[in-house]
């Protein structure tokens, strides 16, 4: 077996960058589609009813999806940002520790 590490060294500065380039999918498309009108009742048709039911609902869970994966992507963003900050710290405090 290998040596085992007795150190980390972590690039903060590329922590930071990560933490800045994360972004989320761009869903104005599909918000948009799945609000697009269903196309009234079905022209008179039976199943129109049901055809308009099920739009609405997977609208509404299109909308949710999105809602919670862009949500996902804040809170991903922030514990990457903080991970880069603690990183930093915990290096401060381990230097200042250290005999001179």
């Amino acid at each position: 077996m290998g040596e085992s590490q007795e150190e980390i060294n972590g690039r903060v500065s590329a922590m930071r960058a990560f933490a800045e380039e994360l972004r989320p999918p761009e869903f104005a498309p599909v918000r948009a589609a799945a609000n697009a009108s269903s196309g009234g009742g079905g022209g008179g048709m039976a199943e129109g009813a049901a055809f308009t039911a099920a739009h609405t609902e997977a609208a509404a869970k299109v909308a949710e999806f999105t809602t919670s994966v862009d949500q996902g992507f804040s809170a991903y963003q922030q514990l990457a940002t903080g991970a880069a900050e603690d990183y930093r710290g915990y290096d401060e405090d381990s230097a200042r520790q250290m005999p001179n």
